[in-house]
C-alpha cells in the first residue's frame, strides 16, 4: 500500500492508503480506505491527537500512489 509521513519539530502527520480483507488470500480487498493520523511528541513519546479513516467512495478511486495491492508496508 502507500504511506507518507511529514514531520515538523514535535508534530507529525501520516497519510496512508489501506486495504481490508476478511480473507487474507482474497485477490481483491473488501474495501480500500485512507487513514489520516496527526501526532504530537510529548517528552520522548509520540501520541495520537487525531485519527480519521475514510472508505473509498464508489466512482472516486483512491490512488495507491506507487504502492501495490495486496502487499503490506514493510513486508519482505
Amino acid at each position: 500500500m502507500a504511506r507518507e509521513v511529514k514531520t515538523y519539530d514535535r508534530f507529525a502527520t501520516v497519510y496512508s492508503v489501506v486495504e481490508s480483507r476478511t480473507d487474507r488470500n482474497a485477490a481483491k480487498p473488501d474495501f480500500v480506505g485512507v487513514n489520516s493520523i496527526q501526532l504530537y511528541k510529548f517528552d520522548d513519546e509520540w501520541k495520537i491527537i487525531a485519527l480519521y479513516y475514510h472508505v473509498e467512495s464508489p466512482g472516486l478511486r483512491i490512488s495507491l500512489e506507487g504502492g501495490k495491492s495486496g502487499i503490506c508496508l514493510g513486508a519482505d
